[in-house]
């Protein structure tokens, strides 16, 4: 069971009641990293006073057992995600009979999915949100997936330019909050450590970026950041929080209202038609902020950036579970007061103000337009005066919602009041930016009693063997009194199609119209497309033989066994986060290519780096050593290395067809590694494969298996194409 809150309680109660786990071989593991709270008691039943500050999963079992002794429970304090695979490792997968989830985020439960899909084992899925609730049984081979069903909706965002500029509701200011936290502690990290390896690269990239306000920003940060980590302590991380009090709620406002005064109107540009003033509506026209120690929400800002500052900087010790005193000397209004007469107060320094996603903003008149390039510019400047500087070892802050005494929580909620109070927004307290930023799923207590009583009829059935039709996903409203039951539908399965491309009319001629306006049939493209398997669900996966396989070998066994001719292969390793302008998160890949072989250039082949440019293309044309469809590539190795003065060296990670696909596997777990380290891909979604030594197989996803065609006549691209699983023992 993984999770051991109101939904836990109410498990743990039912199971032990109906003897679950009782038998000789019975057990049940049951894993929380939370701890008891006075809040829980009110709806986590099992939980009594003494019992607060205890782990949960501990206390809820051990309260199980009173009620059925004969009960035999594991308790455990981990998260289940990426970064637990070495202790839920395929072992412990592999030894379960089931899994039933007592969640409260879409996250975990989109893992715990995937999870019991990789070991084709059944999973117990429930949640509530105040009087409402629902029940999703998923049975490998009989039902859809969670990810695959109508309940997995996070629902929509907030626009970006809403976030960015203009906030008229607490909730905005709770997102742009948690955005910031995600920059401070966990971006400038890796910036920093990018920034630290190669200088001259990043100050190009961030040169180069389309979106200067947001540089700008970024780099003012990473020179503050910069300086403190010269010299790291206390009072330098209260410098760089002291600095970007000032970025965020005096130099952005100010920006702001430079660009957009109080008067501002907007002027349609075609029409010249005036159609009224910028500040209005849901806009709210703000006021920046001086530091003031008097007022609370500034001097505990101050304090809870200092203390996750100086933890990132080492300058403090890193918070230890538990630890419930943890920079507690900061907490005082006092020591702030006397760090504040420590720092000094930056020059404000204009800025650029970007409003994508705001139609109203371009046709503004009478603002003040920084010089937004140039500003870069002068910072760029600024940051390649700290080329060559040491760095101290950084730890990036990894966000923990349910530690009220890591100042995660605390730093959002000061962050967020002084963003409304920017903008004259009502405040929020500890509690809910902590529901809002941890995106708390909140639940009732009748509400969770009915679930779980649900729940186990599905278990029952399981244990029976029920076919599809015979499980149920149901949805109650205690509030408004329905309760609704559906059969459990089947797998999605995928099928070999064709696909119609209707081009866009305006394209097309005039007789491609029919007598009623219709496109005709002849001018509507068809593109065929194959599943393999076919009529392949999401359970289904093709197994290769051995791990020992050759790249080369696996190739032969596609064409041979699967008559699947491999065409491409990129190795998914991550995935970097993009936020549009309707502040949707969006998942893209990072891959590395595995098929076709990438080009590996041989040094020794390239011309001397003393010839010239016309010269050193005609050696490489001429030579007969270098394959005719790789000599581009060669120019261009041969370019940047004259640019940089040295010739490429091996790395060693070239992938060659004898490689077997273990060792490929292995590649590409360092690959990922590093990917990470250096911020490629964004490390709260972590590496696409880890911790291979402790596996005893891999599976690659269906959305991420080698690309490959039909070897029929009229060979089909295989649009759909059942995951596949790869041994490693």
């Amino acid at each position: 069971m993984v999770g051991c809150g109101a939904l836990g309680c109410e498990f743990l109660k039912n199971f032990a009641l109906n003897g679950v786990c009782c038998g000789p071989n019975g057990l049940l593991t049951v894993t929380d990293a939370d701890r008891i709270e006075l809040s829980n008691l009110t709806r986590q039943f099992l939980f009594r006073e003494h019992n607060v500050g205890q782990p949960k999963s501990k206390a809820a079992s051990a309260m199980a057992q009173q009620m059925n002794p004969a009960m035999q429970v594991r308790a455990l304090e981990m998260f289940v995600g990426p970064k637990t695979e070495d202790s839920f490792n395929d072992d412990f997968w592999l030894s379960l009979d089931g899994i039933c989830n007592a969640l409260d985020n879409m996250e975990a439960r989109f893992y715990v999915d995937d999870q019991c899909v990789k070991y084709e084992r059944p999973l117990l899925e429930s949640g509530t949100m105040g009087p409402a609730g629902n029940v999703d049984p998923v049975v490998p081979f009989k039902t859809h997936t969670y990810r695959d069903g109508g309940q997995a909706d996070e629902g929509g965002g907030i626009p970006m330019c809403t976030l960015r500029n203009f906030p008229h509701l607490p909730d905005h200011c709770i997102e742009w909050a948690r955005d910031q936290f995600e920059l401070f502690f966990v971006k400038s990290v890796k910036q920093l450590k990018k920034f630290h390896e190669d200088p001259a690269t990043f100050i190009s990239e961030i040169g180069s970026s389309t979106d200067m306000t947001q540089s700008i920003f970024e780099v003012r940060g990473l020179l503050s950041l910069l300086n403190a980590a010269s010299r790291p302590s206390v009072e330098s991380a209260g410098q760089t929080a002291f600095d970007f009090f000032h970025l965020l709620f005096r130099d952005k406002i100010l920006d702001l209202t430079a660009a957009f005064p109080a008067d501002a109107r907007i002027i349609d540009p075609d029409t010249k038609q005036d159609k009224g003033l910028f500040w209005s509506g849901h806009k709210r026209f703000p006021d920046a902020t001086c530091f003031d120690v008097e007022k609370e929400t500034h001097w505990r800002f101050l304090a809870a950036s200092t203390a996750l500052f100086a933890a990132m900087l080492g300058a403090v010790p890193q918070k230890q579970e538990g630890d419930n005193s943890w920079c507690q000397e900061f907490k005082r209004k006092a020591w702030a007061a006397a760090l504040v007469q420590k720092l000094k107060v930056p020059e404000y320094v204009a800025g650029g103000v970007n409003t994508d996603g705001d139609a109203t903003a371009g046709g503004v008149t009478s603002g003040v337009k920084a010089d937004s390039k140039a500003i870069l510019q002068g910072l760029l400047q600024q940051l390649q005066g700290f080329a060559g500087q040491p760095l101290p070892a950084l730890e990036e802050a990894d966000f923990e919602k349910d530690d009220d005494f890591n100042y995660h929580i605390d730093f959002i909620t000061r962050c967020a009041n002084l963003r409304a109070d920017n903008y004259h927004i009502t405040n929020s307290d500890f509690h809910k930016v902590k529901l809002v930023a941890g995106r708390i799923v909140p639940a009732i207590a009748t509400t969770t009693a009915a679930v779980c009583g649900l729940v186990m009829l599905e278990l029952f059935k399981l244990l029976q063997g029920k076919n599809t039709d015979g499980f149920r996903t149901r949805q109650i409203g205690l509030a408004v009194n329905t309760y609704t039951s559906f059969e459990a539908q089947e797998p999605r399965s995928f099928s070999s199609g064709v696909e119609k491309k209707v081009p866009r009319a305006e394209e097309l001629p005039p007789d491609a119209f029919d007598d009623a306006g219709k496109i005709k049939a002849e001018y509507v493209l068809e593109e065929a497309y194959a599943s393999y398997p076919e009529k392949h669900s999401v359970w289904d996966k093709l197994s290769v033989p051995t791990g020992t396989m050759t790249l080369e070998g696996f190739k032969d066994w596609l064409a041979k066994e699967h008559k699947l001719k491999l065409r491409n292969w990129s190795f998914v390793l991550g995935w970097k986060r993009v936020v549009d302008e309707e502040n949707k998160e969006m998942r893209v890949p990072v891959s590395s290519q595995i098929y076709p072989p990438p080009v590996s250039i041989d040094a020794k082949l390239l011309p001397p780096l003393t010839d010239g440019q016309a010269d050193a293309m005609k050696k490489i044309q001429a030579s007969a050593a270098i394959p005719p469809a790789q000599k581009m590539k060669y120019v261009s190795e041969w370019q940047k290395a004259k640019k940089s003065g040295k010739l490429p060296e091996s790395t060693g990670q070239e992938i060659r067809p004898e490689m077997t696909l273990k060792d490929i596997l292995a590649l590409m777990e360092v690959k990922a590694e590093k990917a990470l380290q250096d911020g490629s891909i964004y490390p709260k979604w972590g590496k696409a494969i880890s911790d291979l030594a402790g596996r005893r197989f891999w599976v690659i996803p269906s959305d991420q298996t080698p690309d490959c065609a039909t070897m029929d006549a009229e060979p089909l691209d295989v649009r759909y194409m059942a995951r596949i699983e790869v041994p490693l023992t």
